[in-house]
């Protein structure tokens, strides 16, 4: 990536992202009542796979980079890139899918965290974390401000509600490709000095949890999981900055109230 070299998009083409950004949102929110114990993290990856076709887009995981899997499900200590397998869900999981669609070359990737009933409250508190770490970020993605902004608003969150934001794992511009400038740096040094303007189509996704926060790459050589076995839990949106309005367009179940601000549309 060149850091210093935003991709922008015009108000045309952030129409053509917003079919595969609202594609993979309702299938998120569709996944959410089979999240149950006893059910497999391939059938997830299958669930998914099927549901994206059914709203017109194209499942695009598969493939990148090497990834094997048509979705990434990760459960427990793995932070990010987990591979789906016939592992089964068990009652008090953490589980995060993330999601990449494709619709005439434009892409959109969303992640979402779920808790696998009966939970306890650690579990909750951990997923409720990450989603106020997110909208943090999210809020802070506001045009005439930095990158760094969105990066120091959920750290600065993170540190209210005493969790970690893993540093390694970061969002990122998406477009026709899956990963654009800028980088998005959540947690350490953020010294990324690029301006947020209108037309950039960001991913706003920290990784936290209430361990240290140190990661280390798995055996399969994709995913990440954190050193002293704590799990972690992320929500991954998908934002277009617009001159007076954020527009936030692959999140499920919106609008919420907590996200009632004058220059936040997630309608759009």
């Amino acid at each position: 990536m060149n850091l210093n070299k935003p991709v922008l998009k015009t108000s045309a083409e952030i129409g053509r992202l917003k079919r595969p950004a609202r594609a993979v949102a309702r299938v998120l929110f569709e996944l959410r009542e089979r999240v149950v114990p006893g059910l497999r993290l391939s059938d997830i990856a299958d669930f998914c796979e099927a549901r994206l076709r059914v709203h017109g887009v194209e499942p695009a995981q598969q493939g990148y980079r090497g990834f094997p899997g048509t979705v990434s499900v990760s459960i427990g200590a793995i932070a990010a890139h987990g591979v789906p397998d016939a592992s089964q869900l068990q009652a008090g999981d953490v589980l995060t899918v993330d999601v990449v669609a494709e619709h005439e070359g434009w892409y959109a990737d969303a992640a979402w965290s779920y808790v696998v009933e009966p939970a306890n409250a650690a579990d909750r508190n951990l997923v409720t974390a990450a989603w106020e770490c997110s909208l943090a970020g999210v809020r802070a993605a506001r045009a005439g401000g930095w990158v760094n902004d969105i990066g120091r608003a959920v750290q600065q969150r993170a540190d209210e509600l005493g969790c970690r934001v893993l540093e390694r794992l970061c969002g990122h511009g998406i477009g026709r490709d899956i990963h654009e400038d800028p980088l998005i740096r959540f947690s350490g040094e953020m010294d990324i000095g690029v301006p947020l303007v209108p037309g950039m189509v960001l991913t706003i996704e920290p990784v936290v949890t209430f361990g240290s926060g140190k990661i280390e790459l798995m055996e399969d050589g994709f995913g990440y999981v954190t050193c002293d076995g704590f799990p972690t839990a992320q929500f991954e949106h998908m934002i277009v900055v617009g001159a007076d309005t954020t527009h936030l367009i692959s999140t499920p179940g919106f609008p919420l109230p907590e996200l009632a601000v004058p220059w936040l549309d997630t309608a759009g």
